[in-house]
């Protein structure tokens, strides 16, 4: 009889093969269509044994034996095993375990008896190409089955233990049992098992002892692979696969690598216990790792393509047909274009005898003003480059450039490591759901309808097609620095398809924000920026409480339908008729160029209001007139309201009516009834009150007995039915509800006041209740409004009271929706506000006690921060009962909030430094407010996504909540960021060191890297440091820097016209030809527009020409020495600047070698290191120049000699002017440095930088000191 034996599982359910026996392994196989033979599991030992012997395996694993454990595997080929039998070979790949498992206990058999039992494994690799599967093309056919998979390491957690045979000892018995762990969560034996010898005594009646050292574990790790940016096309998003590795592959990949792995794929199901899914998630067990050292592997090159570059490569003229390759729809850049031709090819990568590393890429950076084409140049270069990315400055972040360690759910709690952009060589584009709204001049507007279509351009990013529509609008940003709310203008809007996940997160004051995981908003926590999908409910969100003012009244004029009729008075219309004297000979004429009837001007005909605004503008008067009340009607009859614009009187009336009013209109009149009980008298009084104010018709008024159910009885009440016609109100009454409210931040602040006021007498409570808690009793504030059952409506509701600093919650109850507002500060903003108009205005009473709301709370970890550095004397804080509040802050033992803090802030000023005290004084500002994160699900979309990017600004307002924006300039990226990524350009190496985790991963990439001068175009007269926020030590690490400048020159401003002119024109044609249509003959006028080489061939090229290393001739070197000695010699005189240095020379003999290889010689011959010579003198002499010489402290120190001797001049002055108290008077300072040649702003200059950097103060007016150093 067959023992029955357990089976270890892994925690996903999956069954490990290294506990599984052969028997008991796999089901006996069953003949299938696919399978050409079957093999019973002691034939398949037997076959194995004989592969070993006969293939010469033997050695080799006696050899593996001999170093067991520290080597524990054997790698078969699988093409050895496919030319020893065909037929086990397929077997393999269709019954892996069965094969594997037979395999592995052969090598048992073979191995020679010994002290320790070899458990050595058996790893199949090298399967053919047919067998290496994409991963966005795996399917349900390939589970069980044995395949490969290539891409790039995303992440990777930390090797752990995992126990899978866990041994116990029973307290009573003192047996010895094994309990196999076959999922998440560890098991406990149920029972002394009597099989193992135990006493069978169950769990309750006796206790187990976990013996952690001699249960049996097995070293795991987790890891994602995603695929390689090279293969994928069309804005294709990288799809990504699980792996799991175990035992001697564990620790020996790091993210950014590229790999091969074999193994088996499997599925888990999804969902949670007790609801499981219909739906299945694969990963994939591996069984051997193989990895990519080939740099261009994936370009496959033919052997006709090889001919026919090495047939290009071949002419004298190659260098012009590679530069004519790059944007040639681009005028001009000739020197920019050949060097960046030279970056695509590179210098040779060298690693020296002392083990130091050269490396051979070449970085550029360009530096110019807006509209040169830096940007088209980059995306152009991102698609030539066989592994090009086009990356954004300020959405990239140090992690997200180089590496990380992290935590989340991908390691299960453990730190992981993640690969960046320059390591993975592939960075997304985080964008919003189209139906995420954004604040456009003040009025919500969903993203989507910003984008103008017929404007759009197409560009590259993160490898991703995009496509960019330019706008000019304003919306609302917040500085977290400031922690202050700014108008903003958006630049332009961004799109791209996305197929994939959404993440939508609902805040607890009932915003939705609707982005893909990977966008960024505002931690309240931390103040920093974090990816959304980082955030848990519960955690809070930067949400802009304060909306900045807004002024601008809504005219009647500028909304009434065209089509509506104005009925000017008989005097305006006699002011009309003067003005059209002056302008035309007769009235008649007048009437027929605005198609009036003969009597508009004379009789009591009334005018089209198109008619009358078009008429207005052409004589001047519109601006004035408007301001004028005019009787409005759709078509015969009219009204005139005494105002011309929405007061608050008139906003009052329709926020009451939207609150508790009903609008009814046909084709010919509007009806507008208001029901109120007779015991409301002082709202019937308010809204004769705002009536009398806006118009003379009066409310038609009847009283009526109604019948109410209340508690399940009738209850019978006198109502007052208010009612009159009004086709003019009930049009703005209709404009200012449609779209959900959306027109109600168009009105001015007042005018919002009064609709607010108006909704709260209508539908609004205003509760104040005392209540008696353990500690004490104290006031509790409610103020509630419930007015539309629509979510976007109430949405723009709390829109509007962020206007008057009051932040409100959406709340439901019993499937009703209303905005509720339980703060005493926002409750008491709030009626301050609306008092004027609101007849339920009451007086909030004073609070005795300090209670906050959620929303109030701080960000805990800046707060912290700043008062752990202050150290104030106790008693005086204790005197205001402040210290315990003190410690416990600072220590985070209480949650901080502003009014606390505001009050300790005062207390601690002097203990504090003033940037301490500033930025507690910000944080406890009303400008910003923390909303929670309520709940986050994720679901499908497919179609566009939306960002925007805001110069000038990090972020803008969307859906309530404040979200990072996209920018593309690298001089935007923190001063960390930019840090970050000088190991990555110079050594070409990440360094991660965190959380226990060590690791150095590759980052072989050039860099091609645009920059905006800070001030909006580049200054000739100024230093390339000084124009752009990128500290010297970054600048000195590229090899070319170019300023683009455009300059007006009549000859080349003609030329570039002309070239643009028929550019468009060569595009119109393909347009045309296109649709089948007829065009005319345009080979001439296309050739200077398409490139020598298309694209494919040009990648191709070059992957062929980066397998040549060219060697520097005799020649070459000769030309280098002599030019960078000579130009050192200009330097050698006493006082002299350095005028170049060794970096320069490294980067000369680097575009020497690109050259060589785009020549696909062997050789780097005399005309390449004169070319090389000749682009660095150019870009040195533009940007690193001063009166004709060079000077290359201009961008390694940012300060050049000339700056060196003021510098050291105006120190000089001020110590010899310096009396007994060390002060120096500032005109004795600009007389002698005036005698000396320093011209008086220089000197204003140097003391305003110095000031700034603590170098000297003023102690009075005009006074200056140098600070001393200890």
């Amino acid at each position: 009889m067959r023992a029955k034996l357990r089976r270890a599982t892994r925690p996903s359910g999956r069954r490990t093969q290294n506990h599984m026996t052969i028997p008991d392994a796999a089901p006996p196989p069953s003949r299938g269509r696919d399978v050409l033979v079957e093999f019973p599991q002691d034939e398949l030992i037997a076959k194995w044994e004989e592969f070993f012997e006969e293939m010469g395996y033997l050695s080799k694993i006696i050899a593996v034996a001999d170093r067991y454990p520290e080597e524990r595997s054997l790698a078969v080929a699988f093409d050895e095993l496919n030319r020893f039998d065909t037929d086990m070979a397929i077997y393999l790949l269709r019954h892996p375990l069965n094969v594997l498992n037979a395999g592995e206990e052969a090598i048992r058999r073979l191995v020679p008896p010994g002290e320790e039992a070899a458990l050595i494994h058996l790893r199949v690799r090298a399967l053919p190409r047919d067998r290496r599967i994409p991963i966005r093309d795996l399917r349900a056919k390939h589970l069980g089955q044995y395949i490969a998979v290539e891409g790039l390491v995303r992440k990777s957690t930390e090797v752990r233990p995992r126990v899978t045979d866990a041994l116990f000892q029973c307290l009573r018995c003192s047996t010895i049992i094994k309990e196999p762990q076959d999922g998440q969560n560890f098991r406990e034996p149920l029972e002394c098992y009597e099989e193992q010898g135990g006493c069978k005594r169950s769990a309750s009646a006796t206790k187990f002892k976990l013996l952690t050292e001699t249960s049996l574990y097995l070293d795991t790790q987790k890891l994602e692979i995603q695929e390689s940016p090279e293969g994928l096309r069309g804005g294709q998003e990288p799809q990504r696969l699980t792996l799991y590795v175990e035992d001697d592959l564990t620790g020996r990949i790091t993210p950014g690598e590229r790999i091969v792995m074999s193994g088996i794929l499997r599925s888990v199901q999804k969902g949670r216990p007790g609801s499981k899914s219909t739906l299945f998630d694969i990963f994939m067990d591996v069984n051997s790792v193989e990895k990519e050292q080939v740099e261009f592997e994936e370009i496959e090159v033919t052997e006709e393509d090889a001919r026919l570059i090495r047939e290009a490569g071949s002419s004298p003229d190659i260098f012009r047909m590679i530069t004519a390759s790059i944007a040639p729809s681009m005028y001009g850049m000739h020197v920019e274009k050949e060097a960046l031709a030279l970056q695509l090819f590179s210098g040779v990568p060298k690693t020296m005898p002392d083990g130091r590393r050269i490396r051979g890429d070449i970085h550029v950076l360009m530096v110019g003003d807006p509209g040169v084409g830096k940007s088209e140049l980059l995306s152009y270069m991102s698609r030539l480059s066989p592994r090009g990315i086009y990356a954004t400055g300020k959405s990239s972040t140090a992690a997200g450039l180089t590496a990380s360690a992290v935590r989340d759910e991908f390691g299960e709690g453990r730190w992981t490591l993640e690969a960046g952009a320059l390591v993975l060589a592939d960075l997304g584009l985080a964008c919003l759901h189209p139906q995420a709204e954004v604040l456009i001049d003040g009025v919500p507007r969903n993203v989507s309808g910003l984008f103008d279509e017929t404007q759009a351009v197409r560009a590259i990013a993160g490898g991703r097609e995009i496509e960019v529509a330019p706008v000019a609008a304003n919306t609302v940003s917040f500085d977290p620095t400031r922690a202050c709310v700014s108008q903003s203008v958006i630049a332009s809007v961004i799109r791209r398809r996305y197929r994939g996940s959404i993440a939508r997160v609902k805040l607890s004051s009932g915003f939705e924000l609707r982005l893909t995981p990977d966008h960024i908003v505002l931690d309240g926590e931390t103040f920093e920026w974090k990816s959304i999908q980082d955030l848990r409910p519960n955690a809070r969100l930067v949400a802009v409480q304060r909306l900045p003012p807004h002024r601008t009244s809504v005219y009647i004029l500028d909304i009434v339908p065209d089509d509506w009729i104005v009925q000017p008075t008989r005097d305006e219309k006699e002011e009309l008729r003067a003005k059209l004297h002056e302008k035309f000979a007769t009235l008649a004429e007048a009437n027929r160029a605005y198609g009036l009837s003969r009597d508009a001007f004379s009789g009591r005909s009334a005018i089209q209001v198109s008619a009358f605004r078009r008429l207005l503008g052409d004589l001047g008067l519109y601006e004035t007139w408007k301001e004028r009340p005019f009787a409005f009607g759709r078509s015969r009859s009219t009204e005139r309201l005494r105002v011309s614009r929405i007061t608050p009187e008139l906003a009052y009336l329709l926020g009451f009516i939207c609150g508790d009013g009903h609008v009814s209109s046909s084709d010919r009149r509007s009806s507008i009834s208001i029901f109120q009980s007779l015991v409301h008298s002082q709202y019937i009084r308010r809204i004769l009150e705002m009536t009398d104010t806006v118009s003379s018709r009066p409310w038609g008024m009847h009283v009526r007995e109604m019948t109410s159910m209340i508690r399940d009885e009738p209850t019978r009440s006198s109502c007052v039915h208010m009612h009159r016609g009004s086709n003019v109100l009930a049009f703005l009454y209709g404009w200012l509800t449609q779209d959900d409210l959306a027109n109600l931040l168009r009105l001015d602040d007042t005018s919002v006041r009064g609709f607010v006021a108006g909704l709260v007498d209508a539908d609004g409570c205003v509760s104040i209740k005392n209540s008696r808690p353990h500690a004490g009793s104290y006031d509790s504030v409610d103020l509630s409004i419930m007015f539309s059952p629509s979510l976007r409506a109430n949405q723009r509701l709390l829109y509007a009271l962020r206007r008057f600093d009051v932040f409100a919650r959406i709340r439901e109850a019993i499937g009703v929706l209303y905005v509720q507002i339980t703060s005493r500060r926002d409750a008491k903003r709030l009626l301050e506000a609306i008092s004027p108009y609101c007849a339920k205005w009451k007086p909030i009473p004073a609070a005795r006690r300090l209670i906050s709301a959620d929303h109030e709370e701080m960000p805990s970890r800046p707060t912290m921060e700043i008062l752990r550095n202050a150290r104030p004397r106790p008693w005086r804080l204790l005197e205001k009962g402040l210290w315990s509040t003190l410690h416990d802050l600072s220590n985070g033992n209480r949650r901080p909030f502003k009014r606390a803090v505001s009050r300790l802030t005062e207390a601690i000023r002097p203990y504090i430094s003033a940037r301490d005290y500033l930025r507690l004084q910000s944080l406890t500002g009303a400008d910003y407010a923390l909303d929670r994160i309520a709940e986050v699900r994720v679901e499908h979309h497919d179609g566009y996504v939306y960002d925007l990017r805001v110069p000038g600004h990090d972020d803008f307002l969307c859906d309530g909540a404040v979200v990072h924006n996209c920018i593309d300039e690298i001089e935007k990226m923190n001063p960390q960021d930019r840090s970050a990524i000088h190991e990555a350009m110079e050594q070409q190496r990440i360094s991660v060191a965190k959380a226990g985790i060590t690791a150095v991963l590759q980052s072989r990439c050039a860099v091609l890297a645009a920059a905006n001068p800070k001030f909006g175009r580049f200054d000739e007269h100024k230093y390339i440091s000084e124009q752009i926020d990128l500290p010297p030590a970054l600048l000195s690490r590229f090899d070319i820097i170019f300023s683009m400048i455009d300059r007006p020159q009549a000859e080349r401003d003609r030329e570039l016209a002309e070239h643009i002119l028929k550019g468009h024109r060569v595009g119109e044609i393909a347009r045309r030809r296109e649709t089948g249509a007829a065009t005319e003959e345009t080979q001439g006028l296309e050739e200077p527009y398409t490139p020598y080489f298309s694209p494919e061939f040009l990648r191709k090229f070059v992957a062929y020409a980066k397998r040549i290393y060219p060697v520097m001739t005799e020649d070459a070197m000769g030309i280098i020495e002599k030019k960078y000695l000579d130009i050192r010699r200009t330097g050698e005189a006493a006082g002299s600047s350095v005028p170049i240095t060794p970096r320069q020379l490294e980067a000369i003999i680097r575009l020497s070698e690109a050259g060589a290889r785009l020549r696909l010689s062997e050789a780097v011959t005399a005309d390449d290191a004169e070319r090389a010579v000749r682009i660095v003198e150019y870009w040195m002499g533009k940007v690193a120049g001063e009166e004709g010489r060079f000077d290359i402290d201009i961008i390694q120190t940012g300060i050049s000699q000339s700056q060196r001797e003021q510098i050291i001049s105006i120190r000089d002055i001020i110590s010899e002017l310096a009396g007994p108290e060390g002060v120096a008077d500032y005109e004795d300072i600009v007389r002698l440095a005036q005698e000396r040649g320093i011209p008086p702003a220089k000197v204003d200059a140097w003391l305003k930088r110095w000031a700034q950097e603590g170098e000297i103060y003023s102690p009075a007016k005009n006074k200056y000191k140098l600070v001393e150093r200890l």
